[in-house]
């Protein structure tokens, strides 16, 4: 339970910050760096199979050790795995990687003028490639934090 919170505030966080990243950049018009249809299936589609992954094949202990030992359950009784400091974590791995995630994209697409003088990039290309890069790290960071080991839990 502690990975899924983990992963799912940093995920939101990592969403949510790039629009206040690019609200620097459009004057605070209110624009959307995302397209609306993006930002509708994002926690729909795009996440959710991760943490429902996550959920259902990531097992710590088999089921009759889970019964057969209660005291497993303390460390999550005495808030031991999520507390302030692992959701502090959270966000700023979030705002870090959103950072990073709207920055590179935004320094490389924000002339958009080719030597000729053709428009090559707009908001819209800015919007998609930042989405894309998004959703591959939420995947690449789900598998992550399959495999951090979080307290006690981890060397049974």
């Amino acid at each position: 339970m502690c990975k899924f919170l983990r992963y799912f505030f940093y995920k939101n966080f990592a969403f949510t910050l790039c629009h206040c990243w690019y609200s620097f950049f459009c004057g605070f018009s209110a624009q959307t760096v995302f397209d609306p249809m993006f930002i509708s299936v994002y926690n729909l589609f795009y996440t959710s199979l991760p943490v429902l992954a996550l959920g259902v094949f990531e097992q710590d202990v088999s089921d009759k050790n889970s019964l057969e030992f209660p005291r497993l359950y303390t460390p999550g009784l005495k808030s031991e795995l999520f507390n302030i400091r692992e959701f502090i974590y959270s966000v700023l791995h979030g705002a870090f990687t959103s950072l990073v995630l709207f920055l590179i994209p935004y320094g490389v697409y924000k002339d958009g003028v080719s030597a000729n003088g053709f428009i090559v990039s707009d908001h819209m290309t800015l919007g998609a490639v930042v989405a894309t890069i998004l959703i591959v790290d939420n995947t690449a960071q789900a598998n992550i934090f399959v495999h951090i080991p979080i307290g006690p839990l981890s060397i049974m």
